[in-house]
């Protein structure tokens, strides 16, 4: 016969029971541990299931505790705030705003690309070597740039390489680009395709302060060539849109396409437009 004793009466007991009663069990079911109060440092008991990483011996207690704040001196702009105790007991606390834990925890570096001084997080600064004051810093580092001179004014500029075997980067700025009176790339493939497709037209037509790419003759219709880049800009559309309706209110047409349409179709989305009106003569 098993024989074993009660672990809370010591009482002898037979066969396969833990204890000698329920009365025993229930017991050693509500065995309480002795804890110390966080708030107070009072000790008090409670059921282990109740354990916490921060205990407290009533609800009072716990909100005391957790409401209570310290007055510390910021080691960056040296002004007094106050701080929730628990924080500061967590180890927080130690600046009185994000803008002064950021300017304790940066670093003054040399940007690698143009030489500029700047300041970045200390943690950036130990995980990459190179430093890089902007983007376009970091990204002019891996291209390959081009000196080539401006269409228009002959200044000299450096451009990506990858920008020229675009086709695009033939000027130095908006204002070069519209004032240029040359033909563009995509001019001529309009031009060619007009006169293969036989349709009388003007290049480069004055109206008003404006100049037009193209004017179809005999009709009201207008054609602009629009690069991709340049007329692609946030100012160019808006002044596009003011352009297309002093134009409208001449009683002109404004027929828009992009670089990528005419390059795309050699010119034929012109020709394709101009086909399916019946102001056009072939």
């Amino acid at each position: 016969m098993i024989t074993n004793y009660c672990p809370i009466c010591g009482e002898l007991v037979f066969k396969k029971r833990k204890f000698c009663s329920v009365k025993c069990k229930s017991e050693s079911q509500n065995q309480k541990i002795e804890l110390e109060c966080t708030g107070c440092g009072n000790h008090f008991r409670i059921l282990p299931y109740l354990q916490r990483k921060s205990n407290y011996c009533s609800v009072s207690c716990y909100h005391d505790s957790t409401r209570k704040k310290e007055i510390k001196n910021c080691p960056v702009c040296r002004k007094n705030f106050s701080v929730m105790a628990c924080l500061v007991k967590k180890g927080f606390g130690i600046y009185c705003s994000q803008k002064c834990r950021y300017k304790i925890h940066r670093k003054t570096q040399v940007c690698y690309r143009c030489g500029k001084e700047f300041t970045r997080a200390l943690s950036l600064s130990i995980k990459y070597t190179k430093s890089f004051c902007s983007k376009k810093c970091c990204d002019d580092s891996t291209r390959e740039y081009v000196s080539i001179s401006c269409r228009n004014c002959q200044k000299m500029i450096s451009i990506p390489r990858s920008t020229i075997n675009r086709g695009k980067g033939g000027f130095c700025s908006w204002y070069c680009y519209i004032h240029y009176k040359g033909e563009t790339s995509i001019e001529k493939i309009v031009r060619i395709r007009l006169k293969k497709a036989k349709i009388p037209f003007e290049q480069e037509v004055k109206i008003g302060k404006y100049h037009s790419d193209f004017m179809i003759q005999n009709t009201n219709i207008l054609i602009e060539c629009d690069g991709d880049y340049w007329h692609g800009l946030p100012s160019a559309i808006a002044k596009d849109k003011v352009r297309d309706l002093i134009l409208r209110t001449k009683g002109y047409e404004v027929l828009r396409f992009t670089e990528t349409e005419i390059k795309k179709t050699k010119g034929n989305c012109v020709i394709n437009q101009l086909s399916q009106r019946t102001d056009v003569k072939q």
